[in-house]
């Protein structure tokens, strides 16, 4: 006798399976395409910079020293030396205050035209730049324009605009006991320039 439960196959239906929504499929599709792309950018930064050396050399800009093919001037009595333009001559004379005598190295761009000169006097102990100065020059120093400037690491008064028969600046200096004045009557390029070329040499 067949059992009346029995169930016929036929008659079963398969419950199917849910569909995911639209929303999500799209989701899980930008969520694999920017992981794809996040892949590949990681590999390609990591060739490329696995290429690159561990340090890098950066080109190497020479400055150019205007003054290398200057010509020297050297003072063996007094122990200094600089560098002047190579088209300029060198000349020179003692120097007179009224009773104070020094020497004088003058450089000229032509005859008569002076540039550049170190005057060169002995001093009394303890003066300072400016009562030494104004003691052999006897030019009034108050009101003139000054300011301080490192001549061979050492400190001197750099003063502009002196009145004379011409209108110069001068950087003053004590070295030894001794007043040194370099001045300059018309080219503040080539004057720093030769500033910068100055040493002591004892």
């Amino acid at each position: 006798m067949e059992n009346q439960n029995s169930i016929d196959p036929s008659e079963v239906q398969l419950n199917p399976k849910p569909e995911v929504p639209h929303s999500h499929k799209v989701l899980i599709y930008v969520f694999v395409g920017f992981f794809a792309l996040a892949v590949i950018a990681g590999i390609y930064y990591w060739q490329t910079t696995s290429n690159l050396p561990s340090t890098f050399d950066l080109p190497k800009h020479k400055v150019q020293d205007s003054t290398a093919t200057w010509k020297t001037y050297s003072n063996s009595q007094y122990g200094f030396s600089f560098k002047y333009p190579n088209n300029w001559s060198l000349g020179g004379e003692p120097v007179s205050y009224g009773n104070n005598t020094g020497i004088n190295t003058e450089i000229s761009s032509s005859p008569g035209h002076p540039e550049f000169d170190i005057e060169i006097f002995n001093i009394k102990s303890n003066e300072t730049v400016s009562d030494a100065l104004q003691r052999i020059t006897a030019i009034n120093l108050s009101g003139l324009d000054k300011s301080t400037k490192l001549i061979d690491n050492l400190s001197a008064v750099y003063y502009r605009n002196i009145p004379g028969n011409v209108i110069y600046d001068e950087v003053v200096l004590i070295k030894n006991n001794k007043l040194y004045g370099l001045v300059q009557y018309t080219d503040n390029k080539t004057f720093d320039q030769i500033l910068s070329t100055f040493k002591f040499t004892k």
